[in-house]
Formats: structure tokens, C-alpha cells, sequence
């Protein structure tokens, strides 16, 4: 029970380090730039995969974006805001997630900051 809690500390730890971490079906990330840049980029990428989003929630602390991707599959992307230039991306594809389809996602927005 013990051990259990430090895994979950150090997976936190990491994505607060910018590390990329996928658990869950979720890929996550912290960005250096701010929740206007990651927004924007977000937007462009889906663009650029032909997703237009079906949702796009937004708010000074966040935002969470929901698009259909090829075969039906539901892509959720959260924002959060961690600070000026700080932002945490959370990408989901499908039910269960989809790490390849997410990582490349996540490559295209980085690319676009």
C-alpha cells in the first residue's frame, strides 16, 4: 500500500518536470508557454489532422477541447494553466487511449510553439 502511494508521487513529479508521462489511456505534458500559445497550437494541429473540434471549453485557468477523429474515436484535450508560462497538456483518444495516436498529437503541438 505504501509503494503504491510513491509510484503516484513520482508520476506526479515527473509531469510537474516536464517529463512525458502516459498512464491511464492519458498522455500528459508541461509546457514552457502560456494557455493562449498551447491553445493556439492546439487548434492548428487539429487543423492540420483535418479534426474539427466539436467543443472548445475555455476559461482563465483551462480549457478542454473535444474533436472526432477517424473511425469515430473521441479526442479530449486539456489545458491547464500552471503559472505565466507554464501549461499542462492532457491528451486522450478513444475510451481506453491510444498512446501512439497521442504522442504524435502532442509532437505537433510542440512543434507549433
Amino acid at each position: 500500500m505504501l509503494l503504491q502511494g510513491c509510484v503516484v508521487l513520482l508520476a506526479g513529479a515527473a509531469v510537474g518536470a516536464g517529463a512525458v508521462v502516459y498512464t491511464r489511456g492519458e498522455l500528459k505534458d508541461v509546457e514552457s508557454a502560456s494557455l493562449e500559445s498551447v491553445h493556439r497550437a492546439t487548434l492548428s494541429m487539429l487543423k492540420d489532422l483535418a479534426l474539427m473540434p466539436q467543443s472548445d471549453i475555455q476559461d482563465g485557468l483551462g480549457a478542454k477541447i473535444e474533436a472526432r477523429a477517424v473511425g469515430g474515436k473521441t479526442v479530449t484535450i486539456k489545458l491547464k494553466n500552471q503559472g505565466a508560462k507554464l501549461t499542462e497538456i492532457s491528451i486522450r483518444v478513444g475510451m481506453f487511449g491510444d498512446e501512439t495516436s497521442s504522442r504524435q498529437m502532442l509532437a505537433k503541438i510542440q512543434a507549433k510553439l
